[in-house]
């Protein structure tokens, strides 16, 4: 069995927001990892809110989402000040579980897995659909904190749609013109949110037809590819190759098919070969290869003829007569032979 794949691998990308808005002082800085920070200053009844967005996330639909973890690089004025985060993947309509981080007043990494809060796609990802959300709040009493986000990048790991193309038996012989080959073509998921995958074939034979059943389906699947070939098909080696095609990927392989095409020796032979008239021959012909069915032609070179294989005949006119015997296979192929015969 042939299989005509890539390895998959996951893939990571690491991107910042490029546009925010809220209740946060100067959100944009916390757009990248510098001293710049975004401060938020809240009071017990009072929280303040901002969301960041168009991280530039361009990840196929096909693609599976392994993980995706939010960066805050956070710190207070006080062990009062806290964060909430929450992410949106439908622009902010709704939001996923909330995840508190904070209580610290040196700056500190937070990575936080939002993995399991939605169910995402790479559609929940793009620059529309995709927000993090920041809540600065105060726990317990005391002075009131203010809240500074230096940066909130997110890492997304995913893995993309793939598959291979198989085919079994990966060679075939077809034994004479007119005659047939099958295989079993499997198109395997590799990884990610399957697609559909569509079957085609170039290098099909001359004089011949290519098909499979099914001709596109999503992976993991089998179809049947069916080679048909003509009359007039000429022997050789024919290399088709198989290929899917589908979520912008091309996977192929390989299929031989051999196509031979045996030619008849035609032998004419006769009891007796000269005699007084009437004189009356018994002919046999012979045949060796070719391909069935055989037909048979006989002329006696005296005005008649036979489609017999073995043929008895009778001259009735003195002469000597070149009888020629022709045996022609199933696909035109033809061969012959001759017996002279002298009557007297």
């Amino acid at each position: 069995m042939t299989i005509s794949a890539l390895v998959v691998f996951g893939l990571q990308s690491n991107n910042s927001p490029t546009a925010c808005s809220g209740q946060w002082t100067s959100c944009t800085n916390a757009f990248g990892n510098d001293l710049s920070r975004a401060t938020a200053s809240v009071t017990s009844n009072s929280n303040k809110t901002g969301a960041w967005n168009n991280y530039g996330f361009s990840i196929p639909n096909g693609a599976i989402i392994d993980k995706i973890i939010v960066r805050t690089d956070f710190f207070a004025s006080n062990v009062r000040g806290y964060i909430n985060v929450r992410v949106s993947g439908n622009g902010g309509n709704t939001f996923g579980p909330s995840h508190v981080v904070g209580g610290n007043t040196v700056e500190q990494t937070y990575l936080i897995d939002v993995t399991n809060d939605l169910g995402w796609s790479g559609s929940k990802l793009n620059n529309t659909n995709f927000r993090v959300n920041v809540t600065c709040f105060k726990k317990s009493s005391g002075s009131n904190p203010t809240c500074n986000l230096d940066w909130a990048p997110v890492n997304v790991t995913y893995t993309l749609f793939d598959f291979s193309v198989g085919v079994n038996p990966s060679n075939s012989i077809i034994t004479q013109p007119g005659n047939g080959a099958q295989t079993t073509v499997t198109v395997s998921l590799l990884g990610g949110n399957s697609q559909n995958i569509v079957l085609s074939q170039t290098g099909c034979p001359p004089s011949s037809t290519c098909n499979f059943n099914p001709g596109s389906g999503n992976p993991t699947y089998i179809s049947n590819l069916t080679v048909t070939t003509g009359l007039a098909t000429s022997a050789g080696t024919y290399n088709i190759n198989l290929t899917g095609t589908g979520d912008g990927k091309t996977r192929s392989t390989i299929y031989t098919v051999n196509v031979s095409d045996s030619q008849p020796v035609a032998s004419a032979s006769a009891i007796p070969t000269s005699g007084l008239e009437p004189l009356t021959v018994n002919f046999t012909g012979t045949v060796v290869n070719g391909n069935s069915p055989l037909t048979f032609f006989w002329d006696f070179k005296d005005g008649t003829n036979s489609t017999e294989q073995n043929p008895l005949h009778t001259f009735t006119t003195n002469g000597t007569y070149n009888v020629t015997f022709k045996a022609t296979d199933f696909d035109g192929d033809f061969s012959v032979d001759s017996e002279i015969i002298t009557v007297t």
